[in-house]
């Protein structure tokens, strides 16, 4: 899905190839490496952006994944029992990769 500003329509791009990567830092690597464009988490590629390992080619444009295989998931045992530091690690995780 992508938009330029807040308040454009949403745009969605099928998009096609003949790899699949379901690791983000492999998707991350084969994108180092040449083989093509990623949709990866800005967190994980501020260096490399910086660094001009890997190049923003939308920068005027908000991305996300639509794809249910693309999004995050948190597992623990129980919500009966929910530690702090997890509960402190969900909303951490929450705030930063909306």
């Amino acid at each position: 899905m992508f938009r330029a500003r807040a308040d454009d329509p949403v745009r969605e791009v099928e998009i096609g190839g003949s790899i699949l990567i379901s690791n983000a830092l492999a998707l991350r690597d084969a994108a180092r490496a040449g083989m093509g464009a990623a949709l990866l988490a800005d967190w994980l590629i501020d260096r490399d952006l910086e660094d001009g390992k890997l190049v923003d080619l939308l920068p005027a444009w908000d991305c996300t994944a639509t794809e249910f295989d693309t999004s995050a998931f948190i597992l623990y045992p129980s919500r009966t029992y929910l530690p702090q530091k997890t509960r402190v690690m969900i909303d951490f995780l929450k705030e930063r990769l909306k």
